[in-house]
């Protein structure tokens, strides 16, 4: 009975992230009082007006909006702009507590 409750949602998991990731790369385009996600029927919003939590791991970014997530590794973001973009997060967003 352990067995099926610890494998059953595993599996499950690992489901759902097969259909969300097809191998497409994800547009994110930051802007001082949004972060827009995605492209057509995909396309959903972070506001950057404090509403939205963030949680900073190595060199990743956590942005939880409601009940949606985005996982931001700083490594997709270009070195010229990275300062600005940090920038713009950190100023719309608060701390995970």
């Amino acid at each position: 009975v352990i067995a099926i409750i610890w494998i059953v949602p595993q599996v499950g998991m690992r489901r759902k992230a097969r259909s969300l990731t097809d191998g497409k790369e994800i547009k994110v385009v930051v802007y001082p009082d949004v972060i827009e996600i995605g492209e057509n029927e995909g396309y959903w919003e972070i506001p950057l007006d404090g509403s939205c939590v963030l949680h900073r791991e190595n060199r990743l970014l956590f942005l939880y909006s409601g009940s949606r997530a985005l996982i931001l590794p700083l490594r997709s973001i270009e070195p010229a702009v990275l300062a600005d973009v940090e920038a713009r997060i950190l100023a719309g967003s608060r701390k995970l507590e």
